[in-house]
């Protein structure tokens, strides 16, 4: 792919409890560092964190800076609602803000085992609710890359969310 072609990307950070410490810094500094390499000339990126539920942080902007400063501001508490996250991502991406003729792309930092909506980890709900929204970032044309922290993440859950756009999973 032409690299020339405008990015706009959206960060979709977990920030529950789980991701406490070590692992949201990680995920701060990773997601940083991923915007260094955007072109503001040409590109957009924008923040969607979740827990029990997800929270648009930063629309779609060229203003890489204040992308950086909302990442810096995220904290960890609560729950894994992978799917409310790849939902506003969806949406962000979809909406009037997001450049045409531009690839977009979900960036999906976790350590997760999605447990939200309903209760336990890797519950049938939360799972299905993720991988439905997957699948509308497939039918709309975004590549979801996930990267999953830590020892605990359920590999196969994220290979899957990114095999169902074209994207890919990294550990």
């Amino acid at each position: 792919q032409d690299r020339f072609v405008p990015l706009d990307v959206m960060m979709v950070l977990d920030r529950s409890g789980s991701m406490e410490g070590a692992k949201i810094t990680a995920a701060k500094t990773a997601a940083k560092n991923f915007l260094d390499n955007l072109s503001p000339a040409r590109d957009q990126s924008g923040l969607v964190s979740f827990s029990s539920s997800a929270t648009l942080n930063k629309q779609l902007t060229n203003d890489f800076v204040s992308v950086k400063t909302a990442i810096d501001g995220l904290s960890a508490s609560g729950a894994t609602n992978i799917g409310d996250g790849l939902d506003k991502a969806n949406t962000e991406l979809s909406s009037a803000r997001a450049q045409s003729g531009s690839t977009k792309v979900e960036i999906l930092l976790t350590d997760g085992r999605a447990n939200r909506p309903g209760s336990g980890d890797d519950n049938p709900t939360a799972v299905a609710l993720a991988q439905a929204e997957a699948d509308e970032a497939a039918q709309k044309g975004f590549l979801l890359f996930t990267i999953g922290l830590g020892a605990d993440v359920n590999e196969s859950f994220l290979q899957d969310l990114a095999n169902r756009t074209g994207g890919e999973y990294f550990f």
